[in-house]
């Protein structure tokens, strides 16, 4: 009976999943031709990075007791040891209801993703100067954007989840969801918008076995950042490709 019900409810688990993902799936806005020349032509050109959101555990055995999101949670964003402030990182707390090393936080990719971005674009386009905020901001509008940048332009890099989610019940996957926009703050239109979606199997590097979940916590969660840090390179090209989608 035990059986069965955890199968139920991996079987209801996944629907409501991809009912989410759907539900919740941004879109891509492509950037007119003509605003490359402009963005040549400018040397009011700014560009941020958001604080990134609770990195979250999703597990099976979570789901079927009513609790989805598990652990590693912690809620303490921003400042952090070595400049990771500067970053934005996340203090692991707990992690299946066990404490963790909080001595090295949890990376978010979208500083290294705006620092790729932005440096390829400048060379690509050969733009002369651009504001890079080096602190991540909070979340805000386009609209309030407008209020506290007195750029022309902006450029914004927001990670909106990521986490190890549940992909059967003895395998898991690194999700990760980031969106860049193009802002004219004039107006705050948004002129281009590119969303990276990145999700890829947890494996042991020697077996290609999937990892257990309590692996991904030994030795300070080092797979995971191990991980994290490929997402970004994945992200910057993605993005770029998007964004050069009309040519130069």
């Amino acid at each position: 009976m035990k059986r069965s019900f955890s199968k139920i409810g991996y079987i209801l688990f996944i629907l409501i999943s991809l009912i989410a993902v759907q539900a919740c799936a941004p879109k891509t806005v492509r950037l007119d031709h003509r605003y490359y020349q402009s963005l040549r032509n400018e040397a009011n050109i700014a560009a941020t990075h958001y604080r990134p959101p609770t990195f979250t555990v999703q597990s099976i055995s979570g789901f079927l007791m009513g609790t989805v999101f598990a652990g590693m949670s912690g809620g303490m964003w921003g400042s952090s040891p070595a400049g990771a402030g500067a970053m934005g990182s996340a203090s692991m707390t707990t992690f299946e209801g066990k404490k963790v090393d909080q001595s090295t936080p949890l990376e978010d990719p979208a500083y290294k993703i705006k620092e790729g971005f932005m440096s390829a674009i400048a060379h690509q386009l050969q733009l002369s100067r651009i504001q890079n905020i080096r602190e991540p901001i909070e979340r805000k509008s386009e609209g309030d954007l407008k209020q506290v940048f007195k750029n022309n332009f902006i450029f914004t890099f927001n990670t909106t989840s990521w986490g190890v989610e549940a992909h059967s019940l003895r395998s898991y996957d690194l999700s990760f969801r980031h969106i860049a926009k193009l802002i004219r703050l004039s107006d705050a239109q948004v002129l281009w918008q590119g969303v990276c979606q990145y999700k890829e199997r947890l494996l042991n590097d020697e077996t290609k076995k999937p990892l257990a979940l309590k692996k991904l916590k030994e030795n300070n969660a080092t797979l995971l950042r191990v991980n994290l840090k490929k997402v970004g390179n994945v992200c910057t090209e993605n993005l770029l490709n998007q964004f050069f989608d009309n040519g130069v």
